[in-house]
């Protein structure tokens, strides 16, 4: 199967936090771990490099931080089953 377009997939979801708290929970991985990975090795920061585990999947992903914009958007780029996928989050609207 030749794909001639990037697949993409938009979902929303109302969180009743305030925006600066539901940022925080998903660029700091002591909060994130609580609820989506196992383990990660380092807060979402532009340019940096970090690591997801998903420990009882024996899974981890390496992930590139493209973008970080606090309290607005975040965009992690990540590899799988050699593939590269590029996320994005905005927060706020």
């Amino acid at each position: 199967m030749n794909l001639q377009h990037v697949p993409i997939a938009k979902t929303e979801m109302l969180i009743r936090k305030p925006v600066a708290e539901v940022f925080e929970a998903f660029v700091n991985p002591a909060i994130t771990s609580r609820f989506w990975f196992t383990k990660g090795s380092g807060r979402l920061q532009a340019g940096k490099q970090i690591r997801w585990d998903w420990e009882m999947y024996d899974h981890s992903v390496q992930v590139s931080v493209k973008a970080i914009e606090e309290n607005k958007r975040r965009s992690p780029r990540c590899s799988a089953h050699n593939k590269a996928l590029q996320t994005a989050a905005e927060f706020g609207r």
